[in-house]
C-alpha cells in the first residue's frame, strides 16, 4: 500500500469532513472522489472507484476475500474496528437476546455454539447472551447473520468490497446488502 505525506492544512481539511469514530482518512477520501466523479459525469480518469451495487442478501455471492467497510445495524453504526463478518454476526446475536431466551438464540445460530463460556478453538463468549460462538468464514458468518436478522426483523446495511485477488468472486467490486423488514 502506498504511503503519502500531506500538509497539516490538507489533513485538517480532510478531518473536517470526517464523521468522528466512523470515518478513516481513506473513507473520507473515497467519499470526496466519489462526489468529484459524480460531478464530472462519472469521468475521473485514472483508477476509478468501483461502482457499488446492492445485492440480494438472501442469495449472497461468495464472500471470500471481501473487506467490510461499514455496518449499520438497527440504525446504529458499528465502530470501524468491528466491521468484520464475524463481529456483525455477534452483534446480531446480541440483538436477538433482547427479545429471545438464550436457548432460542442458540437455536437460531447455525455456527458452532455452546451455552456458557468457552474461549479456545476460535470461540468468542457473548456474556449478554450467555453463549460462546465459534468464528466462521465470511460466507457462513453472513448466512448466520442473515437468518438471525430475518428471525428478529433486524435492519442491516453492510457495505463491502472484494479484494483485488484472482480467487475473489468479483475482484475490485464494491457491493452492499440491505435488510429491511
Amino acid at each position: 500500500m502506498p504511503k503519502i505525506d500531506i500538509s497539516d492544512d490538507l489533513f485538517a481539511r480532510v478531518q473536517s469532513f470526517a464523521i468522528p469514530l466512523v470515518d478513516t482518512f481513506e473513507t473520507v477520501m473515497a467519499k470526496a472522489l466519489d462526489a468529484l466523479q459524480a460531478q464530472n459525469g462519472g469521468s475521473g480518469g485514472g483508477n476509478k472507484p468501483p461502482s457499488q451495487r446492492q445485492l440480494n442478501p438472501a442469495a449472497a455471492p461468495n464472500l471470500a476475500y471481501t473487506t467490510v467497510h461499514s455496518v449499520l445495524l438497527n440504525g446504529k453504526r458499528l465502530p470501524p474496528a468491528d466491521t468484520y463478518w464475524n463481529n456483525l454476526m455477534r452483534a446480531v446475536i446480541n440483538e436477538a437476546k433482547k427479545t429471545l431466551s438464550t436457548e432460542e438464540v442458540k437455536e437460531l445460530v447455525i455456527c458452532n455454539t455452546v451455552i456458557g463460556k468457552k474461549e479456545e478453538d476460535g470461540y468468542n463468549y457473548l456474556p449478554d447472551v450467555g453463549i460462546s460462538v465459534q468464528a466462521a468464514d465470511a460466507n457462513k458468518a453472513w448466512k448466520a447473520t442473515y437468518l438471525i436478522a430475518k428471525a428478529i426483523k433486524a435492519s442491516i446495511e453492510v457495505e463491502f468490497s472484494w479484494q483485488d485477488n484472482p480467487k475473489a468472486a468479483m475482484p475490485g467490486q464494491s457491493s452492499k446488502f440491505v435488510l429491511e423488514w
